[in-house]
C-alpha cells in the first residue's frame, strides 16, 4: 500500500506495489501467511518460505533466502515466538524457522519431533484452515488447537526444558459441591451447594449478606477470583 495510508493501492499511489511470489525452486506456489523474524519478513508458501528485506521503496525489497520444501498449511497456526523463531504446522507436523544470531539466515527446525505422528494422525481427513495457535502471553508457550486437541510447548533453553503436552478444549455449565463446606470467617456448615455457570478453572467465594447466618439465608455476592 502507499507510505502512511493503507487504503490506497494503486501502483502510482508512493510506495505502492505488486511483487509477486515465484517459487524460485519447484512447483509455483502462494502466499499463506506472514511472520517477522529478526526485522526481515518471513513470506510462507504451502511448500516453500521466502525470507525478504522490506523498505518503504518497493524497488529496495530484496529476497535474502528461499528454503524449499518447507511452509505452512495453515495460516492461523502460524505465530513469532520472540524476534528469532516462529513457529508452524507443516504436513509433517510443527516446524521452527529459527534465525541464526550471526548470519541472520533462517533454518526448519524439527522442534515437533516429539509428536509428529499425532500431528500426522490428527490431520488425516482434517482441514488445516481449522487449525490456529497462540503465544500464552504470561509463559510464552504456543498453543496449538488441531483436531480436537490442545498442543502446547514448553520451550525454556537456559534450563534445558524442551516438552510437548496435550489437553482436550472441554467445559463445565455447572458444578456441585456435595462435601460440607465451611465459610473462612464462620464455623456455619452447609450441604449441598451447587453454582451454575461457573468457569473451570476459577474460584468463587459467597459473601453472606446483612443479617445472614449460613450460605442457606437469602442475599450475598458471588465472588469470581
Amino acid at each position: 500500500s502507499a507510505i502512511g495510508d493503507p487504503t490506497l493501492w494503486e501502483e502510482q499511489d508512493v510506495g505502492a506495489a505488486v511483487i509477486p511470489y515465484l517459487s524460485q525452486y519447484g512447483a509455483q506456489d502462494t502466499v499463506v501467511a506472514f511472520a517477522s523474524v529478526q526485522g526481515r519478513l518471513a513470506v510462507f508458501g504451502e511448500r516453500s518460505i521466502q525470507i525478504w528485506g522490506i523498505d518503504a521503496d518497493p524497488a529496495q525489497m530484496v529476497l535474502h533466502q528461499n528454503l524449499d520444501n518447507a511452509g505452512t498449511i495453515s495460516q492461523t497456526s502460524v505465530q513469532s515466538i520472540g524476534d528469532a523463531d516462529v513457529l508452524y504446522l507443516d504436513s509433517s507436523g510443527i516446524r521452527s524457522l529459527r534465525a541464526k544470531e550471526q548470519t541472520l539466515n533462517s533454518s526448519v527446525n524439527d522442534i515437533g519431533t516429539a509428536i509428529d505422528q499425532l500431528i500426522v494422525d490428527a490431520l488425516i481427513g482434517y482441514d488445516a484452515e481449522q487449525a490456529v495457535a497462540i503465544v500464552e502471553p504470561s509463559t510464552k508457550q504456543y498453543w496449538l488447537y488441531l483436531n480436537g486437541d490442545i498442543y502446547v510447548l514448553s520451550y525454556f533453553p537456559e534450563s534445558k526444558v524442551v516438552a510437548w503436552s496435550t489437553f482436550l478444549p472441554t467445559y463445565m455449565t455447572t458444578a456441585g459441591i456435595s462435601a460440607s463446606v465451611i465459610l473462612p470467617d464462620t464455623a456455619t456448615y452447609v450441604a449441598g451447594l451447587t453454582t451454575y455457570a461457573t468457569t473451570v478453572g476459577y474460584q468463587y467465594y459467597w459473601i453472606k449478606g446483612a443479617g445472614a447466618t449460613d450460605l442457606r439465608t437469602s442475599g450475598g455476592t458471588l465472588i469470581l477470583s
